[in-house]
């Protein structure tokens, strides 16, 4: 069966009063069969084969209980393969599976040619994203294997939730079309709090959201819903500035002077107070890069 490819990224927001909100594989693979929660391998001996088990990577049972993944998300996670990678190492492994543009976002794992690959920030402040991530890859490994009709399914209510929460198309807008629908799946199964009580349960079956999102929140979410703050104040104070200096220009335009003077020290205050709203932007935005660069 054909595994296409998919990765979590998050982006990378562009400084100045026009930048970015930051935020973060198709294909009819199904998901290797049921397996315990530690691996198996055969030992041969005198030519009879007897089965061993060898425990998870002690890094891979972190990922699988930080996400709270239940006994399914496990199978299919284990699967998978997972691995817990450095920057440079991640990058190599997710060549070509990357479905956004490495301009715009900061990889931080991926799901490539069937394996999970997860990266591990050096920023401390970040550590605890890869339960995030790792929940975020497993359940790209879930619609790979889903039927044609569970996707099917699935894509409407991911529609209706994408209608109510305009963060995720924000997001999405930087990926492939192939990529749309199983990237939409799990970016809401992992950042996205109000979803409808069947999402819910869907989600239920593979990993805890509450563990998921409280990590996502003290990483990423809480910078990224301060910069999203920031830049709403922008977009309202931009007309609010244009506006006035309209109103300016045209009184000076008619002659009116003075009273276009006693306008100018409420217009500079306004810019004063836009222009610190953009300065904090920026630097909270090259803060939060410099987290994700290393």
């Amino acid at each position: 069966m054909r595994r296409t490819a998919a990765a979590l990224a998050v982006t990378l927001a562009l400084a100045g009063c026009s930048a970015s909100t930051p935020d973060p594989g198709l294909g009819d693979a199904a998901p290797a069969s049921p397996a315990s929660t530690t691996a198996t391998t055969t030992a041969s001996t005198t030519g009879t084969a007897a089965p061993t088990t060898v425990a998870p990577d002690p890094a891979v049972v972190d990922l699988m209980n930080g996400a709270g993944m239940t006994p399914g998300g496990r199978v299919i996670f284990l699967a998978s393969r997972p691995a817990l990678e450095d920057k440079a190492t991640l990058m190599a492994n997710c060549a070509g599976a990357i479905e956004a543009d490495p301009e715009v976002f900061h990889v931080l794992g991926c799901f490539a040619r069937g394996r999970i690959h997860v990266r591990l920030p050096a920023a401390a402040e970040l550590h605890d994203i890869i339960y995030t991530i790792a929940a975020h890859e497993l359940l790209h490994a879930v619609y790979a294997g889903l039927g044609t009709a569970e996707r099917q399914q699935l894509v409407v209510e991911l529609q209706a939730a994408r209608a109510d929460d305009p963060t995720i198309d924000a997001h999405l807008k930087f990926y492939r079309a192939t990529a749309i629908d199983t990237e939409a799946h799990s970016l809401a199964g992992t950042e996205v709090k109000a979803i409808s009580p069947s999402l819910q349960a869907h989600y239920a079956e593979y990993i805890d959201r509450d563990r998921v999102l409280a990590a996502y929140g003290r990483t990423l979410g809480d910078r990224d819903d301060e910069l999203r703050r920031l830049h709403a104040s922008i977009d309202e104070s931009k007309p609010r500035l244009d506006g006035l200096r309209d109103e300016i220009d045209g009184l000076r335009a008619a002659g009116d002077t003075r009273a276009a003077n006693a306008l100018v020290p409420g217009f500079n205050a306004l810019v004063r107070a836009h222009n610190a709203v953009v300065a904090e932007l920026n630097a909270k935005e090259e803060e939060r890069n410099q987290l994700l660069r290393s």
